[in-house]
């Protein structure tokens, strides 16, 4: 399963399910004659409907992405020490810890985590970033669309999120962008029962930008 699960993840990250997932919403906007398009979805239906947009396949007038994934094909494959390694010396992992946004922060007091904190600073380009999709979110945004993005707070990749968006949006007005991290859950928004807040923030943003 975990190789089955990884060759599928590349496949996505590549534009390889854009074909597939591009020719399904035509075949929802013809058959229920569907003039707006939102996607929602958890991970990989951010990617395939910013590659889908970039390459002009579908209209898209709003997206809601829960823990998107930006990180690139590309995944070497680590020995476990050397995988161990990687965490310790992470920068990413380290600020979660020191913002008191890791379940390992309580092994920190907060007098500790706050002198610590400055000595810590996230790498420009973080690790494995998806160029490609990058730029065509860049220029989603750019173009005005309107993005939910919620992530799950606890979790490095949340920090990934931020990082990987200050420098896709730097200099773009990304006042219709809206950012949401939750506590307490994970990557599949299965734990701690966000249920209500995410549904709450999602009605919200459907109401500011599409009252109709």
């Amino acid at each position: 399963v975990p190789d089955i699960a990884e060759h599928f993840g590349n496949g996505v990250r590549r534009g390889e399910q854009v074909p597939a997932f591009s020719a399904a919403i035509r075949d929802l906007m013809d058959k229920y004659s569907i003039t707006k398009v939102i996607v929602a979805g958890i991970c990989a239906p951010f990617i395939n409907a910013v590659f889908s947009w970039g390459e002009k396949k579908i209209p898209l007038n709003g997206i809601i992405a829960l823990d998107p994934d930006f990180s690139s094909p590309t995944r070497p494959v680590k020995k476990a020490y050397q995988f161990s390694l990687k965490k310790i010396f992470s920068g990413e992992r380290w600020m979660l810890i020191f913002s008191g946004n890791s379940v390992k922060s309580r092994y920190f007091p907060l007098f500790i985590r706050q002198m610590l904190r400055p000595l810590i600073r996230l790498r420009d380009n973080p690790d494995n970033m998806n160029i490609p999709l990058v730029q065509i979110w860049r220029n989603l945004v750019s173009s005005g669309v309107p993005a939910l993005i919620i992530s799950a707070k606890d979790k490095t990749q949340h920090l990934y999120i931020q990082q990987v968006n200050k420098i896709a949006l730097r200099g773009v007005d990304r006042s219709q962008v809206r950012f949401l991290a939750i506590s307490g859950t994970d990557h599949t928004f299965m734990t701690g029962d966000p249920r209500e807040t995410i549904l709450r923030e999602v009605r919200s943003w459907l109401n500011q930008y599409f009252p109709e």
